[in-house]
């Protein structure tokens, strides 16, 4: 049958436009007639989040299913031979023609943390080896993070039980963080602070970020299981003192069983370099080709903007007073390849909802649990 002029441009492959595999397959060799669109690949600190993705059908009939597009199977989304978005298959609903992945470091939410023989661990690397080697995640470990128990001996009284929730505890104790690259590898990211150079520049005129101080955290206490002998909670914070009028978090880590002050004081510099000077921002940016510019001052592809990135904000000053320019950390993205923009927020960016001001935590109700 003939097609519309709007139904053929989905079979076009422009080099702006990524093609998405799916079990090693490309979705325009799966889809019916080709025809396939709305495309959006979302990023979070830790790798890739979500993509989803529609099968046109101007005919209203059911979409004949592949046995290719089925639970679990593997997606990457490449722009040329170049992985930009990997995860797996998680809704295909031939029903609507909507389909949704998940990003690859979502699979460490499902994966216990346990040796080889079985018992519990929360040794990372221990951690992370045997989830690959059960199958239970589809990564390889690029890097090491050490065999050291962040929390109690491998005994099974450990109350680390996912895996995402020990990379999580080791990234703060080592003023680091973890993600799954494009190429299904588990590495190790530097704090985001340590950048000298960001990775995007924003042109003058695009936009601002509201302010707000509900994120901000002066100074860190931590309570925990002490070593020391007569003495078994003990509390440790970073930095020693408080500044006039700043606000003061609680942290309860006693879940990671006795530990040194020293450790304990090393956690909470690193829960305090997570949070110092977030101001806290109240909207993100939606941005367009002509917005972005790389370091070498050439435009930007916006779908290689991810979180944990940087971004310099031209011409807008820093209100915490750091620079004539406002850097900060992108905390998610969420790439419409139809629409050819890109929705980035900062790290830090508080919701004015009030569903979610009813349910935020408040910092005056006590320890919250690390």
């Amino acid at each position: 049958m003939a097609l519309s002029y709007g139904y053929q441009l989905w079979r076009r492959r422009p080099v702006t436009r990524p093609e998405v595999y799916v079990a090693g397959l490309p979705l325009s060799s799966v889809a019916p007639l080709g025809a396939w669109g709305s495309l959006h690949t979302k990023t979070i600190q830790t790798g890739d989040d979500e993509a989803t993705w529609s099968f046109l059908n101007p005919t209203g009939k059911l979409l004949p299913r592949h046995p290719a597009l089925v639970y679990g199977a593997p997606v990457a989304v490449r722009l040329g031979p170049v992985p930009i978005w990997v995860g797996a298959l998680s809704e295909p609903n031939w029903d609507s023609g909507d389909f949704t992945a998940v990003g690859a470091p979502h699979e460490a939410e499902g994966a216990l943390c346990l040796t080889s023989s079985g018992q519990t661990t929360s040794a990372p690397n221990v951690a992370v080896d045997a989830a690959i080697a059960r199958g239970a995640v589809g990564w390889t470990r690029r890097d090491d993070f050490g065999s050291t128990a962040l929390a109690q001996a491998d005994d099974g009284s450990t109350t680390l039980t996912y895996l995402d929730q020990l990379l999580d505890a080791w990234a703060t104790e080592n003023n680091s963080g973890w993600a799954i690259n494009q190429h299904r590898q588990l590495i190790i990211t530097g704090p985001p602070a340590a950048k000298t150079m960001p990775d995007w520049f924003i042109t003058p005129g695009t936009g601002d970020l509201g302010q707000a101080a509900d994120n901000r955290v002066d100074r860190v206490f931590v309570r925990y299981v002490s070593t020391a002998s007569g003495n078994p909670l003990a509390t440790a914070s970073y930095p020693a003192t408080t500044p006039e009028g700043g606000k003061e978090r609680g942290v309860n880590i006693t879940s990671r069983g006795a530990i040194t002050a020293a450790r304990a004081t090393a956690i909470a510099q690193g829960l305090w370099g997570k949070l110092a000077g977030e101001s806290g921002w109240t909207n993100g940016l939606t941005l367009d080709r002509t917005q972005v510019a790389t370091p070498g001052g050439l435009p930007a592809t916006l779908g290689l903007m991810r979180g944990m990135d940087t971004m310099r904000l031209l011409g807008v000053s820093d209100p915490r007073g750091l620079g004539h320019h406002l850097d900060v950390v992108i905390g998610d993205t969420d790439m419409d390849w139809d629409a050819d923009s890109l929705q980035a927020n900062p790290t830090g960016l508080v919701s004015r909802s009030l569903e979610d001001v009813l349910t935020q935590d408040f910092p005056n109700s006590g320890y919250i649990a690390l």
